[in-house]
């Protein structure tokens, strides 16, 4: 397993609030415009997610980085106990990573990779099979005598961070209404007019497609690259998508079913709030013990 997947797994245990919010294909039909005001993030700005309402009771940037430091820092430390120098490469927590929450999105991404994700530099790559790869990620039990920790040192610095974090049943509610307002939002009489609007654009174009999802399917994304009919197809889905206001649609729809749910479960909620003030409070408590 190359490194970038392995880090990828271990990061994600510590995105806790909004779940399943971004999704790296197109979901399947879209909404039309909703009569509840709300905000309108641009198409080419790949933030749909994170201008959700829901997203309010998500970890700031400010805050995911300071998580990120203590998990870095604890990593650290582990390594150094194993007489490794080790300095764990700093996460880029930026909410304005690819957003595909509601299919592509931007028209860049598509002129350049079609319906793929933009290329992850990532952190510099330990050659595989290496000790410091081996006991960074527990691919060895134990080093000189010393017992590696269960997952290496990446893992239980994630561990043992997690651990100490305040998590209840708002953190469920917060991820429940995520999943269920896309769900609803996805079936929504005027998502599903939308869609229709955005096929026959796309029939104007030349393609026959009853969905962006079904645009998607067209294409492997198992490929390393895009073909160029794979960048033809995705650059004129996200032109027809901003030309019938498709985006802006489904997540108006979205935002307003969200709101009611929010109003729903305020209490539960404000209390995520304070949670993460508190595990940001021990993460940053890490970092200072590092020092």
């Amino acid at each position: 397993m190359h490194q970038a997947k392995r880090w990828g797994a271990t990061t994600a245990l510590l995105l806790i609030a909004v779940p399943a919010c971004t999704s790296t294909s197109a979901p399947s039909d879209p909404p039309a415009a909703s009569k509840s005001p709300a905000p309108t993030p641009s198409p080419d700005r790949s933030g749909f997610t994170f201008d959700l309402p829901i997203a309010h009771y998500s970890y700031t940037e400010k805050q995911r980085t300071a998580i990120e430091s203590a998990k870095n820092s604890l990593t650290d430390a582990c390594m150094s106990s194993f007489g490794i120098e080790y300095r764990s490469p700093e996460t880029n927590v930026s909410q304005n990573s690819s957003d595909r929450r509601y299919g592509l999105s931007n028209a860049t991404e598509a002129r350049q990779y079609g319906y793929h994700l933009p290329p992850d530099p990532g952190p510099k790559e330990i050659p595989d099979g290496s000790v410091k790869l081996n006991i960074l990620f527990g691919q060895i039990k134990q080093h000189k005598g010393k017992e590696v920790p269960h997952n290496g040192c990446r893992g239980s610095s994630v561990a043992e961070l997690n651990g100490k974090f305040t998590n209840g049943k708002e953190r469920d509610i917060a991820r429940a209404i995520s999943v269920v307002s896309y769900e609803k939002a996805r079936t929504d009489s005027r998502v599903t007019t939308a869609t229709r609007s955005w096929s026959r654009c796309m029939s104007k174009l030349d393609f026959s497609y009853a969905s962006p999802k079904e645009a998607l399917s067209d294409f492997s994304l198992e490929n390393p690259t895009a073909s160029a009919k794979e960048i033809k197809t995705a650059t004129a889905d996200v032109e027809c998508k901003t030309k019938t206001e498709f985006l802006q649609s489904w997540f108006s729809v979205e935002s307003e079913i969200q709101e009611k749910m929010i109003r729903e479960n305020r209490a539960a909620l404000n209390e995520l709030l304070e949670n993460h003030a508190q595990n940001v409070k021990i993460a940053q408590a890490v970092i200072a013990d590092s020092r």
